[in-house]
């Protein structure tokens, strides 16, 4: 199981469904956690020690390569969302918060590439990670030159995307990234 820090989606036994509730003579109920009940004499915390991640934005225009990506990332635990080409994803990154985006770099109306140059101008330093099939020599170069901090190949397997996940988000600062 992975840290609560690491994780958006709550976890099946950290859901209020699946809570107990404790009740002393002197307070009124507070949830307990059944999956990790506080030893005798400890309380237990109210809330997590450490606030999950915000969503991860998504940024692809293949409906398929969306549905796979927003699986994989559910698989690991965390929450996203999707936009569909460029201009779509500088869109949602200036109304929301997002831990990080996975940036297609061949998208209609504005590409990943042209996405990332405009979110790097505006001073914003949240991770975006190239999602792409371009796997010859250079591509990758092109993704970091665009501002891109990492860069991943079709199909994207689980451990490749939960290595960028974890390098990137642990990277992130606290707060998430918005655009000014």
């Amino acid at each position: 199981m992975r840290p609560l820090a690491r994780v958006h989606r709550p976890t099946p036994s950290a859901t209020p469904t699946a809570q107990a509730t404790q009740t002393s003579p002197s307070s009124s109920p507070a949830p307990v956690d059944q999956a990790s009940p506080p030893a005798a004499g400890e309380t237990q915390p109210a809330a997590p020690l450490s606030a999950p991640l915000p969503p991860i934005l998504v940024a692809e225009d293949n409906l398929v390569n969306q549905k796979v990506a927003l699986r994989l990332l559910a698989k690991l635990g965390y929450q996203a969302e999707v936009a569909a080409n460029g201009a779509e994803a500088l869109a949602a990154i200036s109304r929301a918060r997002y831990a990080m985006i996975l940036m297609d770099c061949q998208m209609p109306e504005m590409d990943g590439f042209e996405a990332t140059r405009r979110i790097r101008a505006s001073g914003s330093s949240i991770p975006i990670v190239a999602m792409t099939a371009n796997a010859m020599k250079g591509d990758r170069e092109l993704c970091l030159e665009a501002g891109m901090d990492d860069y991943l190949t079709k199909p994207i397997s689980l451990g490749a995307l939960d290595a960028a996940l974890k390098q990137w988000s642990a990277a992130a600062p606290a707060a998430a990234h918005t655009l000014s």
